[in-house]
């Protein structure tokens, strides 16, 4: 599991930070800390992956969208994805553009840290160029917002606890909304919270708890059951899309059919003080 860490109640940050404990109320603003929106851009640019931002240290990051123009006189298919300990996992299904044509993608609502790479994978012409857009939200790691996740090379067959809420404190599970030019605060909406990339080289089986703490994976706290993902494939709805709470202690534990390697599965969440 590789959950970020948060100081008891002190936030860190320049003249610019907002305190993220005035005036909450759920579901709100969750203000992040130092953020900054990063457009980048590319021009006839060939096909295959090509990756174009690293989350550097200090920050994190949340790839917002992605405009492509497909160039060339064949169909394209675009892919945005997360280049992580040496493996591609796509942060969508992928979308097919028309020659000559352009279209807009969102990837996952997925929170980066630092050393992880955001990447284009232009499949369906190899040779053809193509020209892109995207916008990258950064800001600093005192925000309270993250993702946790399975370590990719650490997953077991069985129980695979992502996340434990910590202690003095309370995580709301959701997805942040993020419409560009506001920059001052994410808000969370009802929305996919558990993420997964399957890139292990064939379909996993996976099920997934919300135990209390004190407690263990049981019937009585699954809230997912055998949700099947085929090779090569992504998901942003192992948990249905509804926002929980947890208390101090409480976990989301996922059920892997397989220790294989090049399965990503991640949790977004917000915490606040209990």
């Amino acid at each position: 599991m590789q959950q970020p860490t948060f100081s008891d109640f002190s936030i860190s940050g320049d003249g610019t930070s907002v305190n993220p404990f005035s005036a909450l109320n759920w579901p709100s603003d969750f203000p992040l800390q130092s953020p900054k929106y990063l457009q980048f851009s590319g021009q006839a640019i060939a096909a295959g992956q090509n990756p174009f931002y690293t989350v550097p240290a200090g920050r994190r990051a949340i790839w917002v969208n992605l405009t492509a123009l497909n160039l060339s006189g064949a169909n394209i298919t675009f892919v945005p994805v997360l280049q992580l300990a040496g493996v591609n996992y796509s942060m969508n299904a992928g979308t097919l553009i028309a020659s000559n044509a352009t279209n807009l993608t969102t990837p996952w609502t997925y929170v980066a840290e630092a050393g992880e790479t955001f990447s284009i994978n232009a499949t369906g012409a190899p040779g053809f160029p193509y020209n892109f857009f995207c916008v990258v939200l950064e800001f600093s790691t005192a925000s309270l917002t993250a993702s946790a996740k399975l370590s990719p090379s650490a997953i077991v067959a069985g129980n695979n606890t992502i996340f434990t809420c910590p202690p003095k404190f309370i995580a709301i599970l959701s997805t942040p909304n993020l419409p560009v030019g506001f920059v001052s605060a994410a808000t969370f909406i009802a929305g996919p919270v558990l993420l997964a990339s399957n890139q292990s080289g064939a379909t996993r089986t996976y099920n997934v708890f919300i135990v209390p703490s004190g407690s263990t994976p049981v019937a009585a706290n699954q809230i997912i059951i055998n949700k099947t993902l085929t090779n090569l494939s992504q998901s942003s709805n192992l948990i249905v899309p509804l926002p929980c709470i947890l208390n101090p202690g409480d976990s989301v534990v996922v059920n892997s059919d397989s220790n294989a390697a090049g399965q990503l599965i991640a949790l977004n969440y917000c915490l606040r003080p209990a």
